[in-house]
């Protein structure tokens, strides 16, 4: 649970941490150097990188994305094949940029040192025992089967987690006698007040408060 104040971005980090945040560029003197000026930079995005281990990376591409295709070069392409060996036997970190509700571009940590693997495609196919194969050299775009990269950063962000801001109107809650607190929190204020008519029960609560939020 992350509490605080107004306007000092609580919503602002749950959408980041869940990467479900609508268009809202930052109007900060940075992008918007005076009054009645558009921002510079039009698209809110966020940046994450995600580490696979080689056993979870061939249970999800067997699983989800059992036919890809993986970059390779136009007139080797065999190349193409060495860096998906090497995220099936060491894992591999994806790295992409979210914006606009998709991946707007995506990269693996295999092909940070690789030679100029663009202009065709190996489609490979792994099979649920994580053994892979290849089938034929793609020179299309987009491929008739998904892409490596960009596939494996869209299969992370729909296995986020949502964060959702949730605010109560609080002056509209009526007091009650009901003790039980709903799933959502939306009797909150009810409950409590409920529980500082007894003394000992108040203060036994915020002791428990206390050892998880000290401030308060």
């Amino acid at each position: 649970m992350i509490v605080g104040r107004n306007n000092v971005g609580k919503t602002a980090l749950a959408e980041a941490l869940g990467l479900s945040f609508a268009n809202k560029p930052h109007l900060s003197t940075k992008t918007v150097p005076r009054p009645g000026a558009a921002p510079s930079n039009a698209l809110s995005q966020a940046e994450f990188s995600v580490w696979l281990g080689a056993e979870e990376l061939a249970e999800l591409l067997a699983t989800e994305m059992p036919v890809f295709n993986a970059p390779t070069s136009s007139d080797r392409t065999n190349d193409g094949e060495a860096p998906v060996q090497a995220m099936l036997s060491d894992g591999v970190t994806v790295r992409a940029v979210y914006g606009s509700g998709d991946i707007l571009s995506s990269q693996l940590s295999v092909y940070d040192s690789s030679p100029n693997l663009s202009g065709a495609y190996l489609q490979m196919v792994i099979s649920p025992s994580g053994e892979m194969s290849r089938r034929e050299v793609v020179h299309a775009w987009p491929p008739p089967n998904p892409e490596l990269t960009t596939g494996l950063a869209r299969m992370i962000l729909a296995r986020l987690y949502a964060f959702r801001a949730v605010r109560f109107g609080i002056d509209e809650n009526p007091i009650e006698v009901n003790r039980e607190l709903a799933p959502d929190a939306s009797n909150l204020v009810q409950v409590l007040d409920l529980l500082s008519r007894n003394t000992s029960r108040w203060q036994r609560y915020f002791r428990e408060v206390r050892t998880v939020l000290p401030e308060i």
